[in-house]
């Protein structure tokens, strides 16, 4: 049976989720820990970027430096998110072999999301996983190498992606509770603000009731 360790919610900087991330991600590729849901928040605004992504040709540096946002890479791939205080962030980690998921990239990243989604609807929020393929607008801020994105009536409420290594892989996810009167295309080029869950259907999800509810679907699933 499988069994995963269940780190749960608190709030810190963006360099140190981002190195806890990895820190994990490596100790169990080393098989020194079982597979790991991680449920945390943000401390302050900060700017994620995909590890390929450079900072100079995507953000406005300048902006960033007067308004006091962090900018960290991410171990996976994918677009820019812009991260606050309101947000429930989630990363899972576990082997590429691991049983209770369907093979490949694309449906390990959906099956995860799924998981997810039924979190979010018991607070009544009623996510899908929409392909956005063909959505250019959700592209132009936070694009990520999947392409089903969970959305809330047609808005992307959730910004995901996954990094694999030979035995391993990390999925991390964000879900966008509640905006900030920080407005993203001030500091990111090219990009479009985005509505939170708050923003689309006036919900107050709580961020530790949301991390339980995570952790309870996770735990069905993986044990």
């Amino acid at each position: 049976m499988t069994v995963i360790q269940i780190i749960p919610f608190q709030k810190y900087s963006g360099k140190y989720n981002m190195e806890y991330d990895l820190y994990l991600f490596n100790n169990f590729e080393q098989g020194a820990i079982p597979s790991t849901l991680r449920i945390y928040g943000w401390d302050g605004p900060c700017i994620s970027l995909g590890y390929t992504q450079d900072q100079e040709k995507e953000l406005n540096i300048a902006n960033c430096k007067k308004y006091g946002i962090e900018i960290v890479k991410r171990p996976t791939g994918g677009g820019i998110v812009f991260h606050n205080e309101h947000e429930v962030t989630y990363s899972f980690i576990c082997g590429n072999d691991e049983n209770k998921l369907p093979e490949g990239l694309i449906e390990s990243y959906k099956f995860i999301s799924n998981l997810v989604i039924k979190a979010l609807r018991k607070f009544g929020v009623n996510a899908e996983l929409s392909d956005t393929r063909h959505n250019e607008q959700a592209r132009l801020c936070f694009s990520f190498p999947a392409s089903y994105e969970i959305t809330l009536e047609g808005n992307k409420i959730v910004g995901s992606a996954q990094k694999r290594d030979k035995k391993a892989l990390l999925q991390q996810g964000s879900i966008f509770i509640r905006n900030t009167d920080l407005k993203p295309a001030d500091f990111i080029k090219n990009c479009i603000d985005f509505k939170s869950i708050y923003d689309i259907n006036g919900l107050e999800i709580d961020q530790i009731r949301l991390s339980k509810a995570l952790s309870t679907e996770f735990s069905k699933i993986f044990g």
